[in-house]
């Protein structure tokens, strides 16, 4: 018969022999040691890319014994809570031991990638000579809806009041973009020509000299301040008649005698 012989320590194990015509009875009893089943754990990590979800490592405890085994899982940087963010992760795993069964261990890596995500600068255009630049605003794909809050875009062109095109250019920051592989996608401004005016100015008439008369003024007028005179250019502009000076209109009476 046996006592404790279940459990890891020590057990026992005795028998008798009852006797016979010619034996005496017996007793005897001995003495052994169950020792501690041996424990495996397995531990296994993973690559996941950022989805704002937390991402967990997978452990098992085994045992020859088959008992159900409780294992405690823990994370570097992270303690106990599963990783979310983009980054490198150790994953702890172990087996305390008890007291029939050794103690374990084990280690795996968890990878949480960068979520792509574009961003695209906005386009625009004015007018020479028109003032400010009119509000641009980018545009952004694959930000999770949670995070797109807490993210800032700006943009912003190349300096430059003259007529062109300037390179437009976005950024995002603040909130979770460190989650992110942000390719950003230049966009393009434009300043185009501001229209003008041409005035020509002249008398209502001047007298026949015989000479040609040049008595008009011309100026280009528009946006920024432009005023600029102009050199007139004069046709018919000896005779009585009528005289044109650019787009104006000069009138040449006849000398009196």
């Amino acid at each position: 018969t046996y006592s404790d012989n279940t459990n890891a320590g020590p057990a026992t194990a005795n028998a008798s022999f009852a006797g016979g015509p010619n034996y005496d009875g017996s007793n005897g009893g001995a003495g052994f040691t169950i020792t501690k089943a041996p424990t495996t754990t397995s531990t296994t990590g993973g690559t996941f890319t950022y989805d704002g979800a937390p991402h967990g490592g997978v452990c098992t405890v085994t045992s020859p014994s088959g008992a159900a085994l409780a294992e405690t899982v823990g994370y570097t940087p992270g303690g106990a809570s599963e990783p979310v963010n983009v980054g490198e992760y150790a994953v702890l795993c172990g087996f305390a031991g008890d007291a029939n069964h050794t103690a374990s261990s084990g280690t795996d890596t968890i990878f949480v990638t960068a979520r792509a995500a574009t961003v695209t600068a906005g386009d625009g255009t004015k007018v020479y000579g028109s003032g400010a630049d009119p509000a641009l605003s980018p545009v952004t794909t694959s930000f999770l809806a949670a995070d797109a809050p807490g993210i800032t875009l700006t943009q912003s062109r190349t300096a430059g009041e003259t007529v062109g095109a300037y390179p437009v250019t976005a950024q995002a920051s603040g909130g979770n973009v460190g989650n992110y592989a942000v390719t950003y996608v230049p966009g393009s401004f434009s300043i185009t020509k501001a229209s003008t005016t041409t005035t020509v100015t002249c008398p209502a008439g001047v007298a026949y000299t015989g000479l040609a008369h040049t008595a008009c003024t011309a100026a280009a007028t528009g946006a920024g301040g432009l005023n600029q005179a102009l050199a007139v250019i004069y046709a018919n502009n000896t005779n009585a008649g009528l005289a044109s000076a650019n787009d104006g209109i000069l009138v040449i009476s006849g000398k009196q005698l």
